[in-house]
């Protein structure tokens, strides 16, 4: 159990650093639709102010998650419910965008049905 606990983590980790990719991408587009006259400055600004948190709390989580024993947790489906409770909590302190959370609750989904089949 322990070996696929660990699987998820790494699985996990790896589909978070994506996210961080594509929003990472967001900004880039954001920056040019400015460039381009089809937002405002302010509204780059704001928007790329919620991505900069969107990044910082999405990094903050990984490097959380190396702290976590696999062996600790009873299954998977303790540990899915330990890192959902754990990133709500995460990002409401860091006042993170509730749409996060939805993002990463797919996240979580997509990792444990992979592994559950694995």
């Amino acid at each position: 159990m322990k070996e696929k606990l660990q699987k998820f983590l790494n699985i996990l980790k790896i589909e978070l650093l994506d996210l961080e990719e594509d929003i990472s991408i967001l900004e880039e587009l954001y920056r040019q639709r400015e460039k381009n006259r089809e937002i405002t400055s302010y509204v780059l600004m704001e928007n790329i102010i919620v991505i900069q948190q969107e990044l910082r709390g999405i990094h903050s989580l990984v490097d959380s998650m190396a702290g976590i024993s696999p062996e600790v947790y009873s299954d998977l489906d303790d540990l899915v419910a330990d890192l959902d409770n754990r990133f709500k909590e995460q990002l409401a302190d860091r006042q993170i965008p509730a749409a996060m959370m939805d993002l990463l609750k797919r996240k979580l989904e997509k990792v444990k049905e992979y592994v559950s089949k694995a």
